[in-house]
């Protein structure tokens, strides 16, 4: 089962806020397409991104994810068989904690929605989650998009 995180963006006019999905997924057989990506990418992790202007964002989260594995002197390899997924497009660094976290936790069963909007920063193998714009929006999107049910009616600990 995939994990999805939600990200939550908001737009000039409050109409336009929306929660993305992000997950990742096991790689089926290349295509065409992907084959001809192979020489344009560095990574085809992130090739489906690719056509939301996301693929930077991605770059990004992996790097991460690959140095915080690292440092954990834990398996990398799984990473490269691995496809990064968003519903749509999201301006700045807002979505680079929610594409880690869809790579990290890509075949964890959940009940829990999880939502994310943070940059990635850090040096060397010191990961860290920094601030991004309009916060305060967002968390009152994500309860307004919770009290008219669009969230589900998940708890923790149920």
């Amino acid at each position: 089962m995939t994990q999805f995180i939600l990200i939550p963006t908001i737009a000039e006019e409050s109409r336009h806020n929306m929660l993305l999905t992000a997950y990742s997924m096991p790689a089926g057989p290349l295509s065409e397409q992907d084959r001809s990506a192979l020489d344009k990418q560095r990574s085809l992790i992130t090739f489906p991104l690719q056509e939301l202007g996301l693929s930077a964002t991605g770059f990004r989260a992996i790097d991460s994810v690959r140095r915080l594995l690292a440092e954990q002197s834990r398996d990398v390899d799984w990473l490269n068989n691995q496809r990064l997924y968003c519903s749509g497009k999201c301006e700045g660094t807002s979505a680079e904690l929610g594409l880690a976290l869809a790579l990290l936790l890509r075949d964890r069963v959940s009940e829990l929605d999880i939502i994310a909007s943070a940059a990635l920063g850090g040096v060397g193998n010191n990961i860290t989650i920094e601030a991004v714009a309009k916060i305060p929006e967002k968390l009152q999107f994500v309860l307004e998009q919770k009290q008219s049910g669009k969230l589900g009616d998940r708890q923790v600990g149920r």
